[in-house]
């Protein structure tokens, strides 16, 4: 037979997991919709001063990371249209 205070004990464990759970599964979310916005890179790692001055990062700042990645990726097998396109600009 369990008593009130392991009872209140086993309670309160299962709580704290509950709210761990539900505070790991929304960092996961946060840190998802970080990874899918471009911002601006610290200067230290910036590869070109040219990119800052251009202001590309202020420009690609409203669209998703992800759709702009498909955008650029190359042509498919599937895509005869746009290999002949690709083709054309080579």
């Amino acid at each position: 037979m369990q008593s009130n205070v392991e009872s209140a004990e086993q309670s309160r464990d299962h709580g704290f997991a509950a709210a761990r759970q539900e505070l790991e599964k929304e960092l996961k979310e946060e840190d998802k919709k970080a990874r899918s916005k471009i911002t601006k890179p610290d200067k230290a790692c910036e590869p070109n001063l040219w990119l800052r001055q251009v202001g590309w990062v202020s420009h690609l700042a409203r669209l998703d990371y992800k759709e702009l990645k498909e955008l650029v990726a190359p042509v498919e097998e599937d895509e005869p249209e746009l290999q002949i396109l690709s083709k054309a600009f080579d």
